[in-house]
C-alpha cells in the first residue's frame, strides 16, 4: 500500500522583519478551499498591527475568493483607521486582477526585495497564523 502525502496548498507565516515592520508571508494558492485561512490570516495580522505588508511574492495563484479577501482587508483597514495595507512582490496578473476589480489603488504596492526572494524568514522571528 502506497503513501499518501498531503501537501500544504497554502502557507501564512505572520513574523517581524529586521527593520520591525510585521509581514505575513503568503505562500501557495488561495482559492475557495484556502480562502478562509487566507482571511483569518489576513484579520489576525491586520488586528496585530496597524502597518503590515502582505507578502504575495511566493502566491502563486489567487482567485475571486481571494480577491475577497483582499477586498475585506482594505475594508478593515479603512473601519481601524489604519494606513492603506502594502502588498509586496505583487505578480502582474494579481495586479491586472485588483485594477480590474477596482481595488488596486486601495494598497500601496512595494516591489518583492532580494531579501523576499532568497530567504524565507527565519523560524525564531516568525509565529504562525491561528488556526481558528
Amino acid at each position: 500500500m502506497g503513501r499518501t502525502t498531503v501537501v500544504e496548498r497554502l502557507c501564512c507565516t505572520l513574523g517581524t522583519e529586521p527593520d520591525r515592520r510585521t509581514v505575513l508571508w503568503i505562500r501557495g494558492e488561495v482559492d475557495a478551499a484556502t480562502a478562509e485561512q487566507f482571511r483569518r490570516a489576513v484579520l489576525s495580522a491586520i488586528r496585530r498591527a496597524k502597518r503590515v505588508v502582505f507578502d504575495v511574492e511566493g502566491a502563486m495563484f489567487l482567485d475571486a475568493s481571494g480577491l475577497r479577501v483582499l477586498s475585506m482587508l482594505s475594508r478593515e483597514a479603512r473601519r481601524l483607521d489604519h494606513p492603506a495595507p502594502v502588498l509586496r512582490g505583487m505578480r502582474p496578473l494579481l495586479a491586472r486582477s485588483l485594477k480590474t476589480t477596482g481595488l488596486l489603488d486601495s494598497f500601496t504596492r512595494e516591489s518583492a526585495t532580494p531579501f523576499t526572494l532568497v530567504r524565507e524568514p527565519r523560524a525564531d522571528r516568525r509565529t504562525q497564523a491561528p488556526a481558528s
